[in-house]
């Protein structure tokens, strides 16, 4: 009995993942097994402006490409036939153009083209309305703006006035897009009207600094921000526009995506974790340590898993969002942030 029991501790010391399914798998090697929707999973290396395509049914890596200067977002459209990707530049270059990764056909995952779309520099949050359009925050020019994926160019454009608007998200009708604005601390909510009367932008002011990462809520009912400063998360009411909660987590939250209404997802940059958040309650339930660095983060189409971008590891990790377990890892470029998660191509 005494040789067994010194046995076990040696096999604990040795192999620390068993009996820990969790730690287990975040051990896994790059690209381990899992059941995992089908679809293609894409990384951007911001450092060295990689485009990594993960087949998220095998888990193999089936592209590893390379983009112009620093990519940092990316949207996946709703057909699962492309991602495009916004070129914000660096420091040095002021990015002003998207680039499309096509999915579909026969000729593998390939970067297709490079759209330019000046005057609205810095093109960096973004969202997909439908497989003909896409909408983009232009930073410095303190624009909405859309993109006709047919056309290769932006065809509708409207001010929201804030200051660094960084990141975009719209409710689940399409027709109301929420910007968080990162210098004038505050949230705007613009109507996808045709026509963008000056009505149809409305500001809300934020008690809290730098609000960066935002979601919607599925039904559209509230809009969470991350206030990357001070490790605040903010509720607005998307209907009134007043704020209805404030939950202090800690941190550094990046972004924020919403599985259901009843739960919020926070990637927390200097704690290395995902934050799991009640939203009814207004409280943290768990907190699942990833490593160095999450950053972006992306839904499966089906909302079961949440793929998160390791900055300070050069991977991406998949969690099941039921389970709370890391069930995935896979090498990608250096400095990853951006990710998109885009369905099979239809037909």
């Amino acid at each position: 009995m005494q040789r067994l029991a010194a046995c076990l501790v040696l096999l604990a010391a040795l192999f620390p993942s068993l009996g820990n399914p969790a730690l287990a798998q975040a051990d896994a090697p790059p690209g381990a097994p899992a059941v995992l929707p089908p679809g293609h999973l894409v990384v951007l290396g911001q450092a060295d402006a990689s485009v990594t395509v993960i087949d998220t049914a095998t888990g193999k890596t089936v592209a590893s490409l390379e983009a112009a200067v620093a990519p940092h977002e990316a949207v996946a459209l709703p057909d699962g036939s492309s991602v495009w990707i916004m070129l914000y530049g660096d420091r040095q270059t002021i990015g002003s153009e998207l680039l499309e990764l096509r999915l579909d056909g026969d000729e593998g995952p390939r970067l297709a083209r490079t759209c330019d779309v000046a005057p609205f520099s810095r093109p960096h949050g973004c969202a997909a309305a439908d497989p003909k359009h896409l909408w983009f925050t232009s930073e410095t020019t303190r624009n909405l703006v859309r993109f006709d994926v047919a056309t290769g160019r932006v065809d509708r454009a409207v001010g929201h006035g804030g200051g660094a608007g960084h990141m975009v998200a719209l409710d689940a009708a399409h027709d109301r897009a929420f910007v968080a604005n990162i210098v004038s601390r505050d949230v705007v909510r613009l109507a996808l009207t045709p026509s963008f009367a000056p009505d149809s932008v409305l500001r809300r002011a934020l008690d809290d600094p730098a609000p960066e990462g935002l979601a919607v809520t599925p039904s559209g009912a509230e809009v969470w921000l991350g206030h990357r400063q001070n490790g605040v998360l903010a509720v607005v009411d998307a209907k009134s526009m007043e704020l209805s909660g404030r939950l202090e987590i800690g941190g550094l939250p990046f972004r924020l995506c919403c599985p259901s209404d009843e739960l919020v997802l926070v990637t927390d940059a200097t704690g290395g974790t995902l934050v799991f958040v009640d939203a009814p309650a207004r409280e943290v339930t768990a907190r699942v340590a990833l490593g160095d660095t999450p950053t972006g983060m992306t839904l499966s189409p089906d909302r079961r898993f949440v793929a998160v971008s390791m900055a300070g590891e050069n991977a991406a990790v998949v969690v099941d969002v039921t389970s709370r377990e890391v069930v995935a890892r896979y090498d990608v470029g250096q400095n990853p942030d951006g990710i998109a998660w885009a369905p099979p191509p239809a037909g």
